[in-house]
């Protein structure tokens, strides 16, 4: 665990420093979580499953005076340097070691030391390993197909984790929430295990999504649908590091969103 600081006044824990200042570019500068009028109000309730390192975690915190979250992630030691990071900034936060699926029980992920936002229960190496060339080209277009191999060549060290699974709605019933005003989900491949393990009974809690999606067998289309029936206004986009990958963001409100 190694302490940086990231912007003017932001000290935190991380497990990779450079892996935390791409997520503290995307998530505080780009503010990506709150595109289409999506806002966060004081004494929010917000759930971030995946929540890694806490980054997110410490921006709806700031964000949301007075709110709550509860932070989900299934990785130890990423667990042990989220905790570090809600104790040093004071925030009021459950933390849940697990990983959310549509069931409860056992599952392995594969965990990627070096590359810890590409891990998760249906990782799959080499599909990861394009992914990434293919964001780095987009980020950096001046570097030859040699440089991304480079830099790449030592990012996939990775290991099985074995963990229990659980499901939305059981966290929404064992720490009695009444209302998520903001869902936000980053699972890698695993979006819709997530998403089906919501019962029908405790959709109409959750106010507003914002998740990353593969879009895998026409996935973007299924949970656009998906989200639509249970009565969200929903924006599908991708972002210019993405582009010519699977990856979409999806914006779902119950409120109009603003384009």
């Amino acid at each position: 665990m190694k302490e940086i600081r990231l912007g003017a006044d932001l000290a935190l824990y991380v497990a990779n420093p450079g892996e935390a200042r791409l997520l503290y570019q995307d998530i505080f500068i780009d503010r990506s979580y709150l595109k289409f009028g999506l806002t966060l109000a004081p004494r929010s309730t917000i759930v971030d499953v995946g929540a890694n390192i806490g980054l997110f975690t410490l921006f709806a915190h700031f964000e949301a005076p007075g709110g709550k979250i509860i932070a989900v992630e299934p990785v130890p030691h990423l667990v042990d340097v989220l905790k570090a990071n809600i104790q040093r900034h004071c925030v009021d936060a459950i933390v849940i070691n697990r990983c959310l699926s549509d069931r409860v029980g056992k599952g392995s992920l594969i965990h990627y030391l070096d590359n810890s936002a590409l891990s998760g229960l249906h990782a799959n190496i080499d599909a990861e390993q394009l992914l990434a060339k293919k964001i780095l080209r987009n980020r950096y277009p001046d570097l030859s197909a040699a440089m991304v191999d480079g830099l790449l060549a030592a990012k996939f060290r990775h290991e099985t984790i074995e963990c229990e699974t659980t499901t939305l709605s059981n966290v929404i019933h064992q720490h009695q929430i009444e209302r998520i005003d903001l869902l936000k989900i980053d699972v890698e491949k695993a979006e819709m295990d997530v998403l089906m393990g919501i019962l029908a009974t405790d959709w109409p809690r959750i106010q507003s999504i914002v998740l990353e999606v593969h879009d895998i067998d026409g996935r973007v289309e299924s949970v656009v649908r998906l989200l639509k029936t249970h009565g969200f206004a929903v924006e599908a986009v991708q972002n210019q590091p993405f582009a010519g990958t699977e990856l979409f963001d999806l914006y779902a409100s119950r409120l109009p969103l603003q384009r």
